[in-house]
């Protein structure tokens, strides 16, 4: 990542309000109702994932992989918890593979 997009991550986090939403969205993660719908899902879903990532663990993916029926789990080993700006051009030619445009 730049330094820019560093800095931009760490401006959003100061803002009033995020650093709360931010941590109230992490304990949803793996409890509560919107953790016990995901295997409800039943559209075509394409799940991006950095192997590398920190902050949600990749075992999360897999566990939506599993859960949402006909999924398609990309998993990028060498990128980040944000593997669309670390390598924008990798990321967006699985979209586009994924959505039938390659």
């Amino acid at each position: 990542m730049t330094p820019e997009q560093i800095d931009r991550s760490v401006a959003l986090m100061q803002r009033a309000g995020n650093r709360r939403a931010l941590l109230a969205r992490a304990r949803q993660r793996r409890t509560g109702i919107l953790a016990e719908r995901i295997p409800e899902l039943k559209l075509p879903t394409l799940i991006l994932w950095g192997g590398r990532d920190r902050l949600i663990p990749p075992e999360d993916a897999e566990r939506f992989h599993r859960e949402i029926a006909g999924s398609t789990l990309m998993m990028f080993e060498d990128l980040g918890h944000a593997p669309e700006e670390e390598d924008p051009a990798r990321t967006a030619a699985a979209v586009k593979q994924f959505l039938g445009m390659e």
